[in-house]
C-alpha cells in the first residue's frame, strides 16, 4: 500500500500533501514529469527561481550535451510519455529539421533548456518563485516553510536543489573580477584585450576558453588555462565505460564498501569530468588558427599539472600564484579576470541540515531507493536526488539515469512498481533487482513435502515458491500463509507493503534488509519481523544465494 492518500484534487494550501518536491531541476523535473500521470498522488514541487532555468551561466552558444538526446527526463523507463524530447520537437514541428540538423552532432543545451521549460510549464503542480527557508517533521507530517507565512505539509519530501559552486578559499571576497564558471554567461565580463585566467580543465573550463577564442574581433590579449590533472583529458565515451551509466551498475556498486567505493570513483572520472574530444580539437584547432592563420591575435599559456594556490588584489588587477605539482616550483602572474571552473560542493542544504544532523552528503547514509536514513524515517521518507553519488557512483550526477532514478523513487513511495526498475540490459553487470531462486526445486524445504506447494513466475522469469497449507488433506486449516524464496548474489527483492503481519527466517546466506526507512545486516539465523504496511526489501550483497522463509497472517 502506498503510504498515502487518494484526493486527486489537493493544492498547495490543502492540509496534506503526499509529496513535496523542493528545488526543479533535471532530477526533480523528471521526476514530476514521471509522476503527472498519477491522480492519486498529490504533490507539489517548489522552485525558487521565478521559471525554469538549467545552469543559465553555462548555456554559451554552441554548448553541446555529452548525453545522447535519448537520455532526457522519461524516455528510458517510458518511452510512451508525452513529456519526451521527441514529443517536444514534434509538438514544435521540428522534427525533420532536428533529425537532418542533429544527424551527426550532440544536442545543444540551449535545445534541451528549451526542452525542460516546455515540460516545466506543462505541470500544473509546479510553483515558480517560492523559496523555501526552513523544514521541520511536527509528528505527523513535514512542515515546508515557503517565504514568511506560507507552509506547506507533505507526507514526504524529495530534495533536488543541486549542488553549491565551489570557490577556493584564496578566491573569496575580490570582487566582479572573480567569477565562477556557474555565473560566467549570466555576468558575461568584459574579457576583450584582457589578461584572463581560467582555471580547471574539465569541461566547463574548455567551453569557457572555446569561447574567449570565438570572440572574433574582441579578443582577450592573453589567456592563461590551468588545469589540475596531468594534461587535458578526453571524456571516456568508450562502450564499456558506459556501462557505468546502467542501473546495474548502480547495484553493484552500492553493494561496494566504503573505501573501495572512494578508490573506484577516482579511477571513473574521466566518464563524467573530461571533455568531450570534438570540444578538444575545436580549441586546438582555434589555437593554430591564432598562431598561423588569423590576423586577430591572442597570446596563451595552457597550464597542466598546476594548481591555483594563491589570489591577491594589486591595484586595478589580480596576482594569481600558480604551484606546479611535478616540479615543485612556484609561478605568479598578472591578470584582469579570473573564471574559476572549480565545480561544486557536495552539501545538504541549511534548511535539511536540521532533520539529518550533517553539513555533507557524504555524511548522509542514502539507501538503494534513494531514501535517507534519518532519525524520523519511519514518519516519512526523505529521497535526495543527485546527492548519492558516494553510495550509488558515477552516473549519480549525471544525467544519463536520472529517469531511472526517479522511477526508483516513484516506486518506493507507492511501495508498487509503477516503472519497470528491475533487470536492465547490460554487457557488464548481472540483473538486480528481482528475486531468484532454484527452477529445479532441489533447494525446497521440508515443509513442501507436507503441503501443496504452487509455483509462480514473475514477469522477469524467476519463481517464488507459495506453500498453500489451507489445501493441504492432511493438515487443519492454518491461520497463515507461507513461502519460500531466494536472492541471487547481486539481486534484491522489489518493494513490498501489505496489511498482514510478517515474519522472514533466513536460512541461509547474507543480505542488508530495508524495512520502514530503517536498513540492518542480516544472515543465515536471522529471524526479521515486518510490521503491517511497512515498505521493506532484501538485497543480497555476498557470494551466496540468500534464502529465506516467509510466513503472514491477518
Amino acid at each position: 500500500m502506498p503510504r498515502f492518500g487518494n484526493n486527486a484534487s489537493m493544492s498547495i494550501d490543502s492540509d496534506v500533501l503526499d509529496l513535496c518536491g523542493i528545488g526543479l531541476g533535471p532530477s526533480n523535473l523528471s521526476l514530476a514529469a514521471l509522476l503527472a500521470p498519477l491522480d492519486d498522488v498529490e504533490k507539489v514541487f517548489l522552485e525558487a527561481r521565478p521559471s525554469f532555468s538549467w545552469h543559465p551561466g553555462m548555456l554559451l552558444p554552441g554548448a553541446q550535451l555529452q548525453v545522447s538526446f535519448l537520455k532526457d527526463l522519461v524516455t528510458t523507463v517510458d518511452p510512451t510519455s508525452r513529456y519526451s524530447f521527441l514529443n517536444f520537437l514534434a509538438q514544435h514541428q521540428r522534427m525533420y529539421r532536428f533529425l537532418i540538423a542533429r544527424r551527426d552532432a550532440p544536442v545543444t543545451r540551449e535545445e534541451f533548456q528549451q526542452y525542460y521549460a516546455w515540460v516545466a510549464r506543462s505541470l500544473p503542480f509546479v510553483r515558480f518563485g517560492q523559496r523555501v527557508g526552513a523544514v521541520e517533521h511536527d509528528g505527523d507530517s513535514f512542515v515546508v516553510r515557503v517565504g514568511q507565512q506560507q507552509q506547506v505539509h507533505a507526507r514526504n519530501l524529495v530534495v533536488g536543489v543541486g549542488h553549491q559552486p565551489f570557490v577556493p578559499a584564496c578566491a573569496t571576497g575580490l570582487g566582479p573580477q572573480v567569477i565562477h564558471a556557474s555565473e560566467f554567461g549570466t555576468a558575461d565580463p568584459p574579457s576583450a584585450g584582457r589578461r584572463v585566467v581560467v582555471v580547471g580543465g574539465g569541461q566547463s573550463g574548455a567551453e569557457i576558453v572555446d569561447h574567449l577564442l570565438g570572440r572574433g574581433d574582441e579578443l582577450p590579449a592573453h589567456i592563461t588555462w590551468v588545469a589540475r590533472q596531468h594534461g587535458f583529458l578526453p571524456l571516456d565515451d568508450s562502450a564499456f565505460a558506459n556501462e557505468w551509466f546502467n542501473p546495474q551498475f548502480v547495484h553493484q556498486y552500492f553493494q561496494l564498501p566504503d573505501q573501495v567505493r572512494r578508490r573506484l570513483l577516482e579511477r571513473q572520472r574521466t566518464a563524467s569530468n573530461g571533455i568531450s574530444e570534438g570540444l578538444l580539437e575545436r580549441i586546438y584547432r582555434r589555437l593554430y588558427e591564432v598562431d598561423y592563420l588569423s590576423a586577430a591575435r591572442v597570446a596563451y599559456r595552457l597550464r597542466t599539472s598546476t594548481e591555483l594556490v594563491g589570489l591577491t588584489r594589486t591595484g586595478q588587477g589580480l596576482r594569481v600564484t600558480l604551484d606546479d605539482l611535478i616540479s615543485r616550483q612556484r609561478e605568479t602572474l598578472d591578470a584582469d579576470l579570473v573564471v574559476l571552473a572549480t565545480g561544486y560542493r557536495h552539501v545538504v542544504p541549511d534548511f535539511l541540515r536540521p532533520l539529518l544532523g550533517a553539513d555533507d552528503l557524504a555524511d548522509v547514509k542514502t539507501n538503494l531507493d534513494y531514501s535517507v536514513r534519518w532519525k524520523g524515517a519511519a514518519l516519512g521518507a526523505i529521497y535526495l536526488q543527485n546527492g548519492a553519488e558516494h553510495t550509488h557512483g558515477i552516473a549519480d550526477p549525471n544525467l544519463s539515469l536520472g529517469p531511472w532514478r526517479s522511477a526508483t523513487i516513484v516506486n518506493s513511495l507507492l511501495g508498487r512498481e509503477v516503472y519497470r526498475t528491475g533487470a536492465a540490459e547490460s554487457a557488464l553487470w548481472p540483473a538486480a533487482g528481482a528475486a531468484g531462486s532454484s527452477a529445479d526445486g532441489k533447494d525446497a524445504p521440508l515443509i513442501v513435502s507436507l503441503a501443496k506447494e504452487l509455483t509462480e513466475r514473475t514477469d522477469e522469469g524467476d519463481e517464488l515458491h507459495l506453500i498453500d497449507l489451507t489445501s493441504a488433506t492432511d493438515l487443519p486449516t492454518a491461520p497463515f500463509q507461507a513461502s519460500w524464496w531466494t536472492v541471487s548474489p547481486g539481486s534484491a527483492t522489489q518493494v513490498d507493503r501489505h496489511d498482514a503481519h510478517e515474519i522472514w527466517l533466513v536460512s541461509a546466506g547474507v543480505g542488508r534488509f530495508t524495512c520502514g526507512g530503517e536498513t540492518a545486516e542480516v544472515r543465515g539465523g536471522d529471524v526479521l519481523r515486518i510490521p503491517p504496511d511497512t515498505a521493506h526489501r532484501i538485497e543480497n550483497h555476498g557470494t551466496e544465494v540468500l534464502s529465506v522463509y516467509s510466513v503472514w497472517w491477518g
